[in-house]
């Protein structure tokens, strides 16, 4: 009887892994999940050469070319975190602009969807500061360590000046602050009702205070991101005249060009966001349209890679940090330089993949 269970279990998750990877759908609404899975994917790209540059960095030569070259990698790469963020307001978004549901509904299939995963990976830490005290975050006193751990828990570092457990779980503590806020903002001022411009206008309106609040405090000035996602959802092809073309081809390399540009640069962190704020939406929006680079969203392995970010941006990090530390115990010295940097890029990629793939199939997927 369980075996019969296990297989079916097994070919219920391979008919899922061979759907995702083949997107058999005529669905366009499917299509365009399938798109913006494509691009959480190229967020995941971003967000893992952050951390693979912060690990690994230590082979490269300070001030030689290949450390120039990689930091300036890095810099754009931060942007990641940033359009994973607006895809999630785009997403959210829509679903509260287009469906009727209730707050516990939706409450519970929000939080259902990030905390399975997040709190699987949290205990998967727990364990290893038991295993090995010299690596925990934990504070010495008892009862400072289970404050800590239930702040954790609560999806409060990050919001609050608390180092996270899991390095990553910041932004999920940014994305549960959304997850509450943008039903109220929704529902309570009836925004379907309004005008797209009308609506538009509100979001930058918004967008003003973080901005003042970032640039008098440093506060929490990366949530308008998600503003900026819904700004997006409003720019999506078919509104406003955005449509496939040449100038929605010229308005994504213009936008590509200028926040290249921006991360080139040591420009203000206040200013970055002013310019991804509106970029970002414009960026984005232009390249669902262009069939020029319908090709890239044919990718099945970087839509798959989209379609488990969640358990990708939790997971990545400890699989790096297990082949650093394989590399140096196991790899001579004398190897540990430019060469092994690059060489271990995709390698590794394809490792973090794997261990975010088996974290979705036994954790995140099961919740679904």
């Amino acid at each position: 009887m369980q075996t019969a269970i296990a297989d079916t279990w097994m070919a219920k998750h391979w008919q899922t892994f061979r759907h995702d990877l083949d997107g058999l759908s005529d669905d366009p609404r499917r299509a365009r999940l399938a798109q913006l899975d494509t691009l959480r994917g190229i967020a995941a790209l971003l967000i893992f050469f952050v951390h693979y540059h912060v690990l690994m960095g230590v082979w490269l030569v300070p001030g030689s070319a290949d450390q120039s070259l990689a930091a300036a990698l890095e810099v754009i790469a931060h942007s990641g975190t940033d359009l994973f963020f607006t895809l999630s307001g785009y997403l959210i978004y829509g679903s509260l602009m287009t469906r009727d549901q209730s707050w516990s509904g939706y409450l519970s299939r929000r939080f259902g969807r990030i905390y399975p995963t997040f709190f699987f990976v949290v205990c998967v830490y727990l364990a290893i500061f038991l295993v090995d005290p010299a690596d925990s975050k934990l504070p010495g006193h008892a009862l400072q360590a289970i404050l800590y751990v239930l702040a954790n828990l609560a999806l409060l570092a990050g919001v609050l000046p608390l180092e996270p457990i899991v390095a990553p779980a910041w932004s999920l503590s940014y994305l549960a602050l959304f997850y509450l806020a943008a039903p109220l903002l929704v529902w309570q001022l009836r925004l379907p009702r309004w005008q797209p411009a009308q609506r538009m206008l509100l979001f930058a309106g918004l967008a003003v205070p973080l901005f003042a609040w970032g640039y008098l405090g440093g506060g929490p000035v990366r949530l308008v991101m998600f503003l900026a996602g819904m700004m997006l959802y409003e720019l999506r092809p078919g509104s406003f005249g955005i449509s496939g073309g040449r100038y929605s081809a010229a308005l994504f390399a213009c936008a590509v060009a200028i926040m290249a540009v921006i991360a080139a640069f040591d420009v203000p962190a206040v200013m970055r966001y002013v310019a991804l704020f509106v970029l970002f939406p414009l960026a984005v929006g232009a390249s669902l349209a262009i069939p020029a680079i319908r090709g890239l969203f044919s990718w099945k392995w970087l839509r798959y890679l989209g379609r488990i970010t969640l358990s990708y941006i939790m997971i990545h990090g400890l699989v790096l940090r297990i082949l650093l530390l394989g590399s140096e115990r196991f790899l001579p010295g004398s190897w540990h330089g430019p060469a092994l940097f690059w060489g271990l890029l995709v390698p590794t990629l394809i490792a973090t993949m794997v261990g975010a793939a088996v974290v979705y199939t036994f954790v995140e997927d099961v919740g679904e």
